[in-house]
């Protein structure tokens, strides 16, 4: 089937799981998801697998489907890695997600891990300050508490809270900065109220992995 028939059929199916989902109806957005992954897996568009990898995650993380949210989050993590390389924001947000999913059916060890790896690479490319470390470093103090690690919790929140001061001193001697966020359609940090490489709309930024080598085959 044509690529551009397939990317067309994907975003059909996408929009159709979207908006189940926001309605409430699990059974017929899980099963648009579905289909847009076949979409996407014939149009060869790893980027457009990851969106609905993801979307399918959260799907079942909502449910509290967590269980069957944690492979798609791995897949989609493997996928990320491949393309852009470990230490990307792109990839520390997919730790987050998995992190979150293995915290709630029990897999403590390998959540703390990939709240640990999301940190390093958030503290390596945007900064401890931004919100998805933020988030990362809230849920692995809590993980260390309820295991009862308090020294290593407290010592957790110091990094942190150094980080903000850090932040808001920067602000302060060289004038206000607007934080780093992450683009939900092209999933590369910008600043400001939108991002300029895409608008945040259509299909524009479909490029981030299919234009890394190391995604063709």
């Amino acid at each position: 089937m044509d690529a551009q028939v397939c990317r067309e059929k994907w975003a059909h199916y996408k929009l159709l799981a979207e908006q189940a989902a926001e309605k409430r109806l699990f059974e017929e957005s899980e099963e648009n998801w579905w289909l847009a992954i076949r979409q996407a897996e014939d149009a060869q568009s790893a980027q457009m697998v990851c969106m609905c990898l993801d979307g399918l995650g959260d799907l079942f993380a909502k449910q509290g489907r967590h269980q069957d949210a944690e492979p798609l989050y791995r897949e989609s993590l493997h996928k990320k890695v491949g393309a852009l390389g470990e230490n990307h924001p792109v990839v520390g947000r997919a730790y987050n997600n998995l992190a979150f999913a293995l915290y709630k059916y029990g897999k403590v060890e390998e959540a703390e891990h990939s709240l640990r790896q999301a940190l390093m690479i958030f503290q390596d490319t945007l900064g401890l300050g931004v919100p998805e470390a933020q988030w990362s470093a809230r849920h692995l103090v809590k993980l260390l508490r309820e295991q009862g690690r308090t020294p290593e919790a407290v010592e957790m929140s110091k990094v942190m809270d150094s980080a903000t001061i850090n932040t808001t001193l920067d602000q302060t001697t060289t004038g206000a900065r607007l934080p780093a966020a992450l683009c939900e359609v092209c999933h590369r940090p910008y600043k400001g109220l939108q991002c300029l490489r895409c608008t945040q709309r259509g299909m524009s930024a479909l490029r981030t992995l299919e234009s890394n080598p190391a995604n063709r085959r």
